[in-house]
């Protein structure tokens, strides 16, 4: 997907408002201690202060066992901004990381888990977008494994917000826009420059699985 001109120069009140743009997704259903996966699209709009963005889907091989734990862009180590890995064995999970990539329309990702591999494989979400500061002001993770997946999202004016979860079929979702689900209903969604609304509710159903998200400016 190419990235809009928005992602260039979107002004709100004199502050850059953040963009997300829903580039690719790519995945490897095997059972390794680390997958990589070459020449991803990361967008067409390179740009100093890039941050491309990455909802992250993975299995438990082990009991207790965090299944990610380091991911890079490009060869550029990626920060992990929120997590959420069920205790139990062949369970999915979800992380979103980021990282500033300012060069190249294409690169190579990979994520390892050090411990253990991950059992249900790994799916990799893309997103490039324009948040200009340092760490998301709000993470929000559900774990109670109930339909609808929930949370309320603080949505300061002009911010990014992306959730990503899976359901038993596909998934309607309320509060962001989906940007993306798979055969296996893995989904994630988002809203771009968000209004002056101070909260959104955000809900996934039917939703079978944990559920992660953030909110940037």
């Amino acid at each position: 997907m190419t990235a809009p001109a928005c992602l260039n120069a979107a002004l709100l009140g004199g502050i850059p408002a953040s963009y997300g743009v829903f580039i690719t997704a790519v995945s490897n259903t095997g059972d390794f201690p680390s997958y990589t996966f070459t020449a991803v699209s990361i967008g067409s709009n390179p740009r100093p202060t890039r941050r491309i963005m990455l909802a992250i889907v993975a299995g438990n091989d082990t009991d207790g066992v965090v299944p990610v734990d380091s991911v890079t862009i490009g060869g550029i180590a990626a920060s992990m901004h929120v997590e959420a890995w069920p205790n139990l064995d062949n369970q999915s999970g979800f992380a979103i990381w980021s990282a500033i990539v300012p060069t190249g329309t294409t690169a190579d990702i990979v994520v390892s888990a050090s411990l253990a591999p991950g059992k249900a494989g790994c799916r990799v979400i893309v997103y490039d977008t324009t948040v200009s500061e340092l760490t998301p002001y709000s993470t929000y993770i559900d774990t109670q494994e109930i339909s609808p997946a929930s949370f309320i999202m603080n949505a300061i004016e002009g911010s990014f917000l992306l959730a990503v979860t899976r359901g038993p079929s596909a998934v309607t979702w309320t509060g962001l826009t989906k940007d993306y689900e798979d055969e296996a209903s893995f989904t994630s969604a988002s809203i771009s420059r968000a209004s002056t609304n101070p909260s959104i509710n955000v809900t996934a159903s039917p939703s079978s699985k944990y559920m992660v998200g953030l909110a940037w400016r």
